[in-house]
């Protein structure tokens, strides 16, 4: 991606997450030596020994105070719960030093587990999940104060909402350039049950954030999306289908570790799936129609876009991630 469009991207990403007001950008400190085991944009996890560093060059580091949610969340689950979680060493703004816990992720071991080391595995996790749907909060955000944040396409972030009305009729606002389509989100929102128990759902239930050894869980990683939300929320976002491991349909085979099946009972986790799909398509006809055209074909090849004959054939699910953001400021033509 260029430069220009990783500048409005970080600009627009910053406006989504902290509002008007964000907090003056922070320069990191050097990245620890060691074994780099993950890497993704900005974020690595460096490991060190018997230890690993969760590290962010982003000049907002890891939120908006010098304690990271994630190291809030680890806390706070370990006090109130049993679930196995990584023991906090040491944290600032843009890190978070940890124990490394030995293992695979269930990712990578679910191919080669029998049938009896999947069941009890489920039967683990549908245990530790019922312990942190146990824990009632009083208001819908995240533990450092940021609000509800979304974790989806384009992520976004609202103050913490005390009611579960007011956190709905957020959560459905349309972006300002689609307001043509205000009727039909004002039907949803008026059918949206505020009979949802505010929980602390984990955020991001992902079988790549989940440690596990001899066919036992032994850690739960990656809590930076917890805190305070509706009961569906970890079932909504564990079926967007980034995963080999198949939620959904487990429960027709072995124990599910959902105990109830919100895709089916929850008008909001209809919602939010359609939002998903909407967006996917909505912003791929976007990208073809405002960003490629600007981009020279050495561009467009250096940006992940395959091209034949001056036209682009495909655009990369990371290219339309990244680029997302800046659609949706002044100046850019929705069609």
């Amino acid at each position: 991606m260029s430069s220009r469009l990783r500048d409005m991207a970080l600009r627009d990403q910053r406006k989504a997450l902290f509002g008007d007001f964000p907090p003056s950008p922070r320069k990191a400190s050097p990245c620890p030596e060691g074994e780099v085991i993950y890497g993704c944009l900005n974020r690595s996890v460096v490991r060190h020994g018997n230890i690993v560093t969760k590290y962010t060059k982003h000049p907002d580091g890891m939120g908006v105070n010098d304690q990271p949610n994630e190291v809030l969340a680890l806390q706070f689950v370990k006090d109130h719960t049993t679930l196995p979680v990584p023991k906090v060493i040491s944290s600032d703004w843009d890190r978070i030093t940890m124990e490394y816990v030995q293992g695979q992720t269930l990712k990578e071991a679910w191919p080669s587990l029998e049938y009896r080391q999947r069941s009890e595995i489920l039967v683990q996790l549908k245990d530790y999940l019922a312990q942190i749907r146990s824990l009632k909060g009083l208001y819908l955000g995240r533990l450092d104060g940021q609000g509800v944040v979304v974790p989806s396409i384009m992520t976004r972030s609202g103050s913490p909402f005390p009611t579960m009305t007011e956190f709905h009729d957020w959560l459905v606002r349309p972006p300002k350039r689609i307001r043509e389509q205000s009727v039909y989100w004002h039907q949803i929102t008026t059918q949206l049950g505020v009979e949802y128990p505010i929980v602390f759902p984990h955020g991001d239930i992902s079988p790549r954030n989940i440690i596990v050894r001899d066919g036992h869980i032994v850690a739960r990683l990656d809590w930076e999306w917890a805190g305070w939300y509706p009961e569906y929320w970890d079932y909504v976002f564990a079926m967007r289908g980034l995963d080999n491991v198949d939620w959904e349909t487990l429960g027709s085979h072995i124990p599910s570790p959902f105990t109830s099946r919100h895709d089916l009972d929850s008008r909001v986790t209809i919602l939010i799936k359609h939002w998903l799909r909407h967006f996917e398509q909505l912003i791929y006809q976007i990208l073809l129609n405002t960003v490629v055209p600007l981009l020279s074909l050495e561009s467009m090849r250096n940006n992940g876009l395959e091209t034949f004959e001056g036209k682009v054939l495909t655009v990369p699910a990371a290219v339309i991630f990244s680029t997302l953001p800046h659609l949706y400021s002044p100046g850019v033509n929705m069609g």
